[in-house]
């Protein structure tokens, strides 16, 4: 996230505009529901670890960009299942 105060929503919601991204897309992308990603983008949830490194992945960000961004504060390596 940048330096000004913002939500893990608020950043989603740019990332994917950014991508021309409709949330339903990602969702199916990313293997997750459409409603999981409708509650991160609304501040309603934060998403797991595991999702993060696949929100990472769908958009070509590097992990810890994204955990940090959802607030994760240390790094553990992906899960192994």
């Amino acid at each position: 996230m940048d330096t000004q105060e913002s939500t893990f929503g608020e950043w989603l919601t740019a990332q994917l505009a950014n991508r021309g991204m409709r949330q339903y897309e990602f969702a199916e992308q990313i293997g997750t529901a459409p409603s999981a990603v409708s509650a991160w983008t609304n501040g309603l949830k934060h998403p797991s670890r595991r999702s993060c490194y696949a929100i990472a992945d769908a958009l070509d960000l590097p992990r810890p960009v994204v955990v940090a961004a959802a607030g994760h504060g240390d790094i553990a390596p992906p899960p192994t299942t």
